[in-house]
Order: C-alpha cells, then sequence, then structure tokens
C-alpha cells in the first residue's frame, strides 16, 4: 500500500461496529460472525464480512472520490446487463456516520483473487498472464459497449460534466495550465510543459471522439479477480467509472502496468484477431497516456501539498502558542522576580522584641505596642511574622521580606513603610559594612553569593534579549516569508534561553541554600544564634515560574526546529 493511501485511510475515524451489524443486516437479513478491513482503496472504507451462512458480502462506505455509490451502482448493473462479470449490489443507500450522511453499498464478494496478488505471490507463465490480459480485454470490450451522452463524470441529476468533446478538453488543458507551477515545482523545465500543452493541443484537435463510451477509469490487475485456473471471475470497483474516449482505459492500463504486454489486452479487445496496434492508435494512446499522466501527477502533487502545508501550518501555530506562553512566564518569571521569602518566627523573637508594629485590617489604623515591660503581649502569639515589625537591640528592624535577581522588598503596608521610612525595594549590592542596611531587615548578600547574582543576572538579561530576537526572527521571518533557515534559528535561539534559564534556577537555588546555612547568619554580629535560627527562608513562585520557563523554552525550541525540518522537507518535495 502507497503512503498517499497510508494517509488518506488515516484521515478518518472508523464506522463502530454497531453501524456496520445493523447495515449487513439490512441488505443480508444475517448477523455478522467475522469481518476484516482491507485497505487497499483509495476513497472508501472496506470490509470483508463473513456472515453467520458462511457467505461473504463486502461493505464499502464512501469517504472520498467523485463518484457516488448510486452512479457506481448504475455502472455495475449496466455491466450486468452486457454480460460483464460483476459483483451483484445487494444494498445502496446512505448512513448517518461521523455526523455526515454517507455513501453506503453491500456487494457480493466475488470469488477468486485479486489477479496483482496471483502475480506477486505466484510464479506464473507469460502465457499465462498474455491469456489473462487477452480475457480482460474481451471483457473491456463489453464494458465499452455502453454508449454515454457526455465526458468524466456523471452529475447527481444524471447529467454529465461536459456535453462536447471539446468543452471537455479545453477544461483539461485549462487545469494544466493552472498547474503549471506544480510541474516546475518538481523539476520540470519551461520547454517540458510547452511540449506537454503541445500535446493536449494534438490530441485535442486530432482525435476528436465523437461517441463517449462508459469506462472502467481503474482497469487494472489489482480489479481483475481470477480463479485457481486463472480465469477471470470477477471485475470489481468501479469508483472511478467516467465517460471517454476508448483509450481512456488502455491509457490507464498503460500508465500503471508498465511491465504487462498491452497488446495481449487488446487483441482480447479485438475479439483475438488483431493484436497489432496501428500507428495512429499508436499515437493517440500515447497521448492519452502523457496527459492522464501529467493530471495523476499534479493530482498528487497537491493532494500531498495540501497536506503538508496543514501539517505545517499547525506546527506553526502551535510554535506561536509555545513561543507567547513561553515568552509570557519569562517576563513573569524575570519581572516579579520573587525566587526567596526570608520570614521570621514572633515566638523565638518576643524576648529580643523591645516594641512591635502592627495595623488593624479593617481601617488601617497603626499601632506601636511597647514590649519592653511585659513579654506577655507576644508569648501567645505563634505565627510567622508578616505583616507586622518588630523592632531590636542596635536598631535593628525585622519583617518578612523576598529576595530576587536583581532586588530585594518587603511585604509590610504603605502605611508602615510611610511610618518607618522604608522603601518597598531596593537593589541588591555589595555589603560595604557588617552593619550596611540591617537596620531595615534587608541583609545583602556577601562577596560569594553576590558573584552567583552577578551571573544570574546577566543569563537573565541575555534570556529576555533572546526572546525578544528569537520571537521577531520566527515570526517576521520564519513563518512570514517561509524562510527555512530563520526557523532554525529561532529553535536554536530558545535552545540557547532554555540552558541559560537552567543555569539562573540552578544558581538561585545555590543561593538559596547558602543563605539558609547557620554560619553565613552567625557572621552578621548584630544577631545571636537564637535570632538568626528564629529565620526562615523559603522558596518563592519564581522557582516555579523558572522552572516552568525551562520547559517550556525547550517545548519551543523542538517544535520550531521540528518545524524547520518540515518546510525543508516540504521545499525539497
Amino acid at each position: 500500500m502507497s503512503d498517499f493511501m497510508r494517509q488518506r485511510q488515516s484521515q478518518f475515524i472508523l464506522t463502530s461496529d454497531e453501524i456496520i451489524s445493523r447495515l449487513i443486516l439490512k441488505a443480508t437479513n444475517q448477523h455478522i460472525k467475522e469481518k476484516q478491513r482491507i485497505i487497499e482503496g483509495n476513497d472508501s472504507e472496506v470490509y470483508d464480512v463473513k456472515l453467520n451462512n458462511d457467505e461473504h458480502v463486502i461493505l464499502k462506505v464512501r469517504r472520498f472520490g467523485d463518484v457516488l455509490y448510486d452512479q457506481e451502482a448504475w455502472a455495475i448493473n449496466e455491466c450486468h446487463k452486457h454480460a460483464v462479470p460483476v459483483p451483484q449490489v445487494l444494498f445502496l443507500g446512505k448512513e448517518l456516520i461521523d455526523n455526515e450522511m454517507r455513501d453506503v453499498m453491500v456487494l457480493e464478494k466475488v470469488k477468486g483473487r485479486s489477479f496483482r496478488k496471483v502475480i506477486e505471490e505466484q510464479n506464473i507463465s507469460e502465457n499465462d498472464v498474455a491469456r489473462v490480459l487477452e480475457q480482460a480485454g474481451s471483457i473491456l470490450k463489453k464494458i465499452h459497449s455502453v454508449k454515454v451522452n457526455g465526458y468524466w463524470r456523471l452529475n447527481h441529476d444524471n447529467q454529465w460534466d461536459f456535453d462536447s468533446w471539446t468543452d471537455y478538453m479545453r477544461s483539461t488543458i485549462k487545469d494544466r495550465i493552472e498547474d503549471k507551477q506544480y510541474l516546475l515545482d518538481v523539476g520540470f523545465s519551461e520547454e517540458d510543459f510547452d511540449f506537454i500543452m503541445k500535446c493536449h493541443d494534438l490530441y485535442m484537435n486530432n482525435y476528436e471522439c465523437y461517441q463517449p463510451v462508459r469506462c472502467h477509469g481503474d482497469y487494472t490487475h489489482e480489479h481483475w479477480f481470477v480463479d485457481e485456473s486463472l480465469n477471470i471471475t470477477g471485475i470489481i470497483d468501479f469508483g472511478d467509472m467516467q465517460g471517454g474516449p476508448v483509450t481512456t482505459d488502455f491509457a490507464i492500463f498503460q500508465k500503471d502496468e508498465p511491465k504487462s504486454d498491452l497488446s495481449s489486452l487488446i487483441k482480447g479487445y479485438n475479439g483475438m484477431i488483431d493484436a497489432s496496434i496501428d500507428e495512429n492508435f499508436g499515437q493517440q494512446l500515447d497521448l492519452h497516456t502523457l496527459i492522464i499522466s501529467v493530471g495523476y501527477l499534479t493530482y498528487f502533487i497537491k493532494q500531498n501539498n495540501i497536506e503538508e502545508m496543514v501539517a505545517i501550518l499547525t506546527i506553526q501555530i502551535l510554535s506561536l502558542i509555545a513561543t507567547s506562553l513561553t515568552n509570557l512566564i519569562g517576563i513573569l518569571t524575570y519581572a516579579t522576580d520573587y525566587w526567596s521569602i526570608i520570614v521570621y518566627d514572633i515566638v523565638k523573637l518576643r524576648s529580643y522584641a523591645k516594641w512591635i508594629i502592627i495595623e488593624e485590617t479593617t481601617n488601617g489604623s497603626i499601632h506601636i505596642i511597647n514590649n519592653t515591660n511585659d513579654t506577655r503581649i507576644l508569648s501567645n502569639v505563634n505565627y510567622k511574622l508578616s505583616a507586622a515589625v518588630i523592632g531590636i537591640d542596635e536598631n535593628l528592624l525585622l519583617f518578612s521580606t523576598h529576595k530576587g535577581i536583581f532586588r530585594q522588598c518587603n511585604y509590610l503596608s504603605a502605611n508602615i513603610r510611610s511610618q518607618l521610612n522604608i522603601p518597598k525595594c531596593q537593589a541588591i549590592k555589595m555589603v560595604n559594612n557588617p552593619y550596611d542596611n540591617h537596620t531595615h531587615g534587608i541583609n545583602n548578600p556577601e562577596r560569594d553569593s553576590m558573584r552567583l547574582h552577578n551571573v544570574a543576572a546577566a543569563c537573565a538579561i541575555l534570556i529576555v534579549l533572546l526572546l525578544c530576537t528569537g520571537t521577531f526572527i520566527g515570526i517576521t521571518v520564519g513563518i512570514l516569508n517561509n524562510v527555512v533557515l530563520a526557523t532554525m534559528t529561532v529553535g536554536v535561539i530558545y535552545l540557547i534561553s532554555t540552558m541559560f534559564s537552567t543555569f539562573v534556577v540552578v544558581i538561585m537555588y545555590t543561593i538559596l541554600n547558602s543563605e539558609r546555612k547557620q554560619s553565613h547568619c552567625s557572621t552578621l554580629e548584630t544577631l545571636t544564634d537564637e535570632l538568626c535560627s528564629s529565620q526562615s527562608i523559603h522558596l518563592s513562585y519564581s522557582f516555579i515560574l523558572g522552572s516552568l520557563f525551562v520547559i517550556l523554552s525547550f517545548i519551543t525550541s523542538v517544535l520550531w526546529l521540528f518545524l524547520q525540518e518540515k518546510q525543508r522537507k516540504f521545499a525539497q518535495h
């Protein structure tokens, strides 16, 4: 089975067993004993169904294609009238499948096996192949004995697409002109295209078909069934049935079965009298084969292009969504800059507290409580210090803070900050002396930690620049102008961003662990060991955002690199 057929068959959800059972019961008045899906056709979902009486039938559900089942059934019934071995139509109707009314058809199963499978699996002689081809030619003569009054497809109202040969060929020529770029894209030159168009004109003007006939449309080994004696038992699949000149089926056969002897098919068609191909018919057949081959080529190019373009568009949309989400998380991570939270245990600090500031949540009033004479004011308060401030010896103020890469801020209300004349945030900087800024309870990092802060800050700035650059290149160049190199560049940019954001997360976690150590706290002469032990440092949400950013950056990188690969293959194809 071809890749095209696999892709086509994978595009729909299979019909449920319940619907299949109901259709088979309606068509045969029998229940299903076994069923097997047949994945060989282009346009239909097909099942080989074994009934309770051990007979076999074929169920077809139309998924694609121009020919409706009632038109295919008409062709089969007309063949019956002219002694063509075809399966009997047991049921024809419509069924609601996947929220859409679809054609369904049940036919008897033709005895024997496909001649193509016989050739592939058995070592049969050239004489046996020729004998089957002669039978097929004789049957094709009967198929062509049905005269029709139009060309190409039979429509719902039993009218053909084209009433005249000229209209039919002019439509074909118009299609080829519109498809010119597709042919040039796959390697044809301007001279090749001009030659193809001259062949179309020559065929239209020199080989006018005055009386179209019913053509099978896919008269190949696959659709001839033979028994063990290599006698044809049936012709199947009229899904490509059309009206046209007799050369139609010969041209399709010549295109699809290049290794087969066409003269044997013609010999059977001519009544076993003459197997020769006169020059006039030979040129007509070659021109028709060329026209059909180019038509099939452009059809498959367009089908593959549509599927590839849909896939590329899907990846582009996913890439843009991932890029937007990654940028948003990145901005939140480094703009909020909340990596760690420092809180103090009031219970442990109650013996050191000289006073405490609290604020009423109802009216915002601030109260300063003197704790010098009565420590019981704080003795029953067993919670972490958050919105309050306590004053300690050496003019030290303690309150809950958070620390980031670039700055550290407190959680105090505007009223309390105004009362104490304290800013909400201050930039992280190197400690100049042991007491610098300790009066405000915000401890700047020591020299080693400051180096890590500087590295994290440099990485953060670089990441933001990478995000801006990647987004600009990806959207304006990679997607809008479909430049493969640009999409690869964006993928690499986000991969680098993943690496640096990982560095930031690791660095900030290292700083956090360092600040948690008792030895670091004890170096501050203004704090005793007990005072220092009341301090707790926790992860804040920038760690979560940073970790999420690492994951999203990697996903975004993979999507852009995958998009680049799809664009490259599409361009090569």
